[in-house]
């Protein structure tokens, strides 16, 4: 288990500026759904896969993973200020929304990028950075799970949904708002640069919506675009973020499979 470093402030006038750094979620650091692929291909490929395992785990052990995530509740009127463009996207204005940035630091990729020079090792370095990578969709089903049961009753408004930069038509330059505003270099080392990236590579983030909703409650769980489906190498080593997090897989043309 990996606890998250969390950095926690509130829009609010009298509290704007004031960050508080307090322990987090916790979250599993076993890699269950890389074993049950390579399980499902046969008895060699799940030895390989529990070899693998071993040494993920000396992986972690040594700190190749140091989980933060930076939190900011956003009242109505610095929602409006700060990330008008987000708004666009939401089917009701929020009553509050909650920024999200996590990640797991930048070990692990020159781990990864390490091994993978390494003469006979490149597919245990592209394994490492799958694993990188579950451990990124981990996070969020941690602190999304937090944000429901711990900062929303706390705040009194339920979730109603979120949002993903990047996905779904939204502006993927809203990238660097969310550095400025939230103040992620100075908390969690994370930084902005172009093409709407987050740096260190292995960061995500989101907006999560509170308040009353007049529809069901909306969770946008994307393919990358574009999907390739089954030819995707992430998915071929079990790294699809939509098998992992459970949504299923897309087949590349819009149409979702089950996993």
């Amino acid at each position: 288990m990996k606890t998250i470093r969390l950095y926690l402030s509130n829009s609010l006038p009298h509290r704007d500026g004031i960050i508080e750094e307090m322990d987090g979620p916790s979250f599993s650091t076993a890699l269950e759904s890389l074993v049950a692929q390579y399980g499902a291909m046969g008895e060699r490929y799940l030895k390989a896969a529990d070899r693998f395992v071993d040494f993920w785990r000396d992986e972690v052990a040594g700190g190749c993973i140091d989980p933060k995530a930076r939190v900011l509740i956003l009242h109505p009127e610095e929602m409006e200020r700060r990330f008008s463009a987000v708004l666009d996207r939401c089917e009701t204005r929020p009553e509050r929304t909650v920024l999200m940035v996590w990640t797991i630091g930048e070990a692990l990729e020159r781990r990864s990028a390490a091994i993978m020079s390494e003469k006979g090792r490149s597919m245990e370095g592209l394994l490492l950075d799958v694993a990188g990578s579950i451990m990124l969709y981990k996070m969020h089903a941690a602190l999304l799970g937090w944000v429901e049961t711990t900062l929303a009753p706390l705040l009194g408004k339920p979730v109603s949904g979120e949002l993903y930069p990047g996905f779904g038509g939204m502006l993927q330059d809203v990238m660097e708002d969310i550095e400025k505003n939230a103040r992620t270099d100075e908390t969690i080392g994370v930084r902005a640069r172009g093409a709407g990236m987050l740096h260190p590579r292995k960061t995500q983030c989101s907006f999560v919506v509170l308040g009353q909703s007049t529809t069901d409650r909306w969770d946008v769980v994307l393919p990358c675009s574009p999907c390739t489906g089954a030819k995707c190498l992430y998915h071929q080593l079990g790294g699809c973020h939509l098998t992992v997090m459970g949504g299923g897989r897309f087949d590349g043309a819009g149409k979702r499979e089950t996993p």
